[in-house]
């Protein structure tokens, strides 16, 4: 009888054993799949950017921008840190010169607001007065979600920063992207994606100059707001690719960086709730710049100018992007509002 007891529990907790590796077998493969791709080992590993000069905007510390700063500046590009705060640029430049072991001659901390045009048009004006060369824009500062509210020059607050901002910026800087035959990248979102109806496209996502002054309360939530704003990175990368094919063989990507554990995320309330679950379903930072360096330093050859990129993949942004009138609605609003500034 003690004999078959004996067995029994063995059985038991032989089972037990086999369904708790299978658990946790399960617990691996979902992290890893919520982590996102990763830049081929292969491909940093034979990346010289010696002597490339990089711009990256919203490089604060424990961000995207940060990663994506430390990883390329490790490669051995010169790269320009375009911040707000100049506290977090010094703080930001004194880890990325710990971790790296060094190359502080390489990392420049400089000025920008991307709320106030003549900030960006000030910051560029010092840029080209320090560099004569521009290889890389990485377009990567942003907000999300956030309360209502313009920029100075009265333009809704996320599309003025996630987009207009960073036109201005890119175009700007677009003689030197040219003579360099280089690459912007524009980080997007897969929140683009939710923007699907055509009463959208003919709503407050026409792009009209109407639509885009004022903080467009009347016209939607804060949430579409920022559907709004990164559908208008992916459509102005398409445009831009067009722009840049012209003269050059300069190319522009979107990129989706993924769900990442940043400040980003600080008006959501929702995101404080789940914070102790969310850990497991998002990024770190490092793992959400994957995307933005594979665009900045893959073989042109194997990607697409024009496209959006997730988990160092190609995929399809928004279901309007190739609407070349709605691209070139955006692309004319835009430099309306930055006339006084070009």
């Amino acid at each position: 009888m003690e004999l078959l007891l004996s067995s029994v529990q063995n059985c038991s907790t032989t089972q037990l054993s086999a369904v708790a590796a299978a658990g946790l077998g399960v617990l691996y493969l979902g992290k890893k799949h919520f982590n996102g791709g990763v830049v081929p080992s292969e491909l940093l590993k034979a990346t010289s950017l010696q002597g490339k000069t990089i711009i990256v905007t919203g490089a604060s510390p424990n961000g995207i921008g940060y990663e994506t700063c430390k990883i390329l500046h490790s490669l051995g590009a010169t790269v320009i840190l375009g911040v707000r705060s100049e506290r977090n640029g010094a703080e930001s430049k004194k880890l990325i010169i710990q971790e790296n072991g060094g190359g502080a001659e390489r990392l420049v901390v400089m000025l920008m607001d991307l709320t106030d045009l003549e900030s960006v048009k000030k910051f560029t004006e010092e840029f080209k007065s320090k560099f004569t060369t521009l290889d890389i824009l990485i377009n990567n500062a942003g907000i999300m979600m956030c309360p209502y509210a313009t920029t100075k020059q009265n333009i809704e607050i996320q599309f003025g920063t996630n987009h207009l901002g960073h036109f201005l910026l890119t175009l700007l800087l677009l003689d030197m992207i040219k003579k360099s035959n280089g690459r912007v990248v524009n980080l997007s979102s897969l929140a683009a994606s939710y923007i699907k109806k055509e009463s959208d496209v003919k709503g407050f996502c026409s792009f009209k100059e109407e639509t885009v002054t004022g903080n467009s309360s009347k016209l939607a939530s804060e949430y579409q707001l920022y559907y709004r704003s990164k559908m208008a990175n992916i459509l102005f990368t398409k445009r831009l690719a067009r722009e840049l094919a012209k003269d050059s063989s300069a190319t522009s990507y979107a990129c989706h960086p993924g769900l990442v554990r940043t400040q980003l995320s600080r008006h959501l309330s929702i995101a404080i709730i789940f914070a102790p679950i969310s850990w497991y379903f998002t990024k770190s930072p490092e793992q959400g710049a994957q995307t933005s360096i594979y665009t900045a330093i893959e073989d042109k050859k194997k990607l697409k100018s024009g496209n959006y990129y997730a988990d160092c993949i190609e995929k399809i942004g928004n279901n309007f992007e190739d609407d070349i009138k709605l691209q070139d609605q955006l692309w004319q609003t835009s430099l309306d509002l930055c006339k006084n500034y070009l």
